[in-house]
């Protein structure tokens, strides 16, 4: 079984990122700058933000952090993202999950300029990406999984079966998009799916995308022989461990290629997000910069 590790991805990405970022600083005398908001001290949360301000101090983009208080008034929240939004010197926001119950992201990113939506959650990027639009930020995380794919040489997925389960906003309805535009054929599925349904669309399922939050819930069994397996989830057990959504061990025998967890997805959300700061300021601060390749765009 092939390993998709993405670290060495990730790494070549950075390396690409900051040369280029170098080179900015040196003609254009700006620096890139992501202001991220978070809501309360959730851990997970924390540790993808002291990672991702490494990733910004390497590639060498300006981070700003905003933490507020769990319990801040929505109404504090809402005008720091209005000041964001008109700050020149900002160039990419980012409001980092989880938000509390009543909160809705998508209301919250109605208040920032789309230019600035590094996570591509902004209903008008999530419409470009709809229409296979390339010149748009996508979610990361689905970004970094197409990457990972390509990095790999398991991209051509023309007339391939693919099964997502997870439908939330910016990774299992965002990636079968991406899968879309790739020419697979998509089924979407979800906590709410009947066991029968899932059984039946994994066995046919040629790459399988799982990111619902539940430790090791996809064993090797239910796959068909072959599958590239993608695993999104990250499970914090009693012990302290991390696994993901599937059953890593299971998988040796049936798998052609899949996931760790942790090392796979992962870093490479970290330089997707990266990558995204980079293409925000530059349709920020110079306005067409250039045109984005049109790859993988359903025509």
């Amino acid at each position: 079984m092939l390993v998709l590790d993405g670290r060495e991805p990730s790494r070549k990405m950075m390396d690409c990122l900051k040369e280029e970022v170098e080179k900015i600083k040196r003609s254009k005398g700006w620096q890139p700058c992501l202001a991220t908001i978070q809501i309360g001290e959730d851990p997970a949360a924390a540790a993808y933000l002291r990672s991702q301000r490494r990733a910004c101090e390497r590639v060498g983009f300006e981070a700003r952090r905003y933490v507020f208080v769990e319990g801040v008034a929505l109404s504090e929240v809402q005008t720091l993202l209005r000041e964001l939004s008109a700050d020149e010197t900002v160039d990419a926001v980012m409001v980092e999950r989880p938000l509390p119950a009543t909160w809705d992201l998508a209301k919250l990113m109605d208040l920032v300029d789309p230019v600035k939506d590094v996570e591509g959650v902004h209903r008008s990027n999530l419409g470009s990406l709809y229409l296979g639009d390339h010149n748009a930020s996508h979610p990361c995380t689905a970004q970094a999984i197409m990457t990972l794919l390509s990095e790999y040489h398991l991209d051509d997925l023309k007339g391939k079966n693919a099964s997502v389960i997870g439908v939330s906003p910016t990774v299992g309805k965002a990636v079968a998009m991406l899968l879309l535009h790739r020419r697979a054929s998509v089924t979407l599925l979800h906590s709410q799916s009947r066991s029968a349904e899932v059984v039946r669309a994994l066995e046919q399922a040629d790459v399988v995308v799982v990111g619902i939050g539940k430790p090791r819930m996809i064993t090797g069994d239910l796959l068909k022989k072959g599958a590239v397996v993608i695993d999104v989830g990250i499970n914090i057990l009693e012990d302290g461990s991390v696994v993901g959504d599937v059953d890593w061990e299971s998988l040796k025998n049936v798998a052609l290629a899949a996931t760790p967890v942790p090392g796979g997805v992962g870093p490479l959300t970290v330089a997707s997000l990266m990558e995204n700061v980079l293409h925000c300021a530059k349709k920020r601060r110079r306005p067409p910069f250039g045109v984005a390749s049109q790859k993988g765009a359903d025509r």
